[in-house]
């Protein structure tokens, strides 16, 4: 296989991409308590991993470097995505791949790798972290949109509607089309339908959309890393696809 035929170097590449894996797993203090197996599991995994980067080293350096072929870029590549994806799951930043992703990826990829560069310094949010802020936000939307500008008779439906909602008489129903889209970005949410919590906050007027606005960034800025991290998959399967 060309991951073979590639020499030490292509290995030094994929075991720095695990060893960088599995320093933001291992605690600085082996020996607390609250590390724990993981920890020390993780912490054995790594003095493995240093020993056999000790051996590649010493054959590379015997060696010349001779650039990987296509099969073996596309097998580094895909490696480091798989570790972003994972970084980018966990809220870390992922900057200390991209030298990997650069030197390896194929040119099809160049577009995604700019806008992950934009947000490997700090990462960026989980899904659980926007959800979380989403639930201190939403009431202040849902405030905001019951006092929007509707016609006289439907805020008073509207407010007869929320007292039997109160009482559990009714459903309660979104009183109007921004509160109607608070709702359903919370269903998208809920279903890591990023694309659609976007499209959904369109609805918004400017004060609701001022209230959201550094939590829309930061949806915007997940879903534009996933659907980069995506895109460069698929651009590297048909890169490898398209190799000798």
């Amino acid at each position: 296989m060309a991951l073979r035929a590639a020499s030490p170097w292509v290995a030094l590449a994929a075991l720095g991409i695990a060893l960088a894996a599995l320093l933001t797993r291992v605690p600085e203090d082996r020996t607390a308590p609250e590390s724990g197996l993981p920890g020390l599991v993780a912490a054995e995994a790594l003095d493995t991993l240093a020993f056999r980067i000790a051996l590649l080293e010493r054959r590379a350096g015997a060696e010349a470097w001779v650039p990987p072929e296509a099969g073996a870029r596309g097998f580094l590549t895909l490696l480091a995505l798989q570790e972003v994806a994972e970084r980018v799951e966990r809220g870390l930043p992922f900057d200390s791949l991209l030298p990997v992703l650069q030197a390896t990826a194929p040119p099809a990829i160049v577009s995604s790798l700019q806008t992950l560069a934009l947000h490997a310094p700090r990462g960026v949010a989980t899904l659980r972290q926007l959800e979380a802020d989403f639930a201190r936000l939403r009431p202040m939307l849902e405030s905001h949109a019951a006092q929007a500008d509707v016609p006289g008779i439907q805020r008073v439906l509207g407010l007869v509607q929320g007292i039997a909602a109160d009482l559990h008489l009714v459903e309660r129903r979104p009183a109007n089309a921004m509160a109607l889209a608070v709702a359903r970005i919370g269903v998208a949410l809920s279903e890591e339908r990023l694309g659609s919590v976007l499209a959904e906050a369109a609805a918004l007027d400017g004060t609701a959309q001022q209230m959201a606005g550094g939590w829309l960034m930061a949806v915007r800025a997940r879903d534009d890393v996933l659907s980069s991290i995506a895109e460069s998959r698929r651009s590297t399967w048909q890169a490898l696809a398209r190799s000798p």
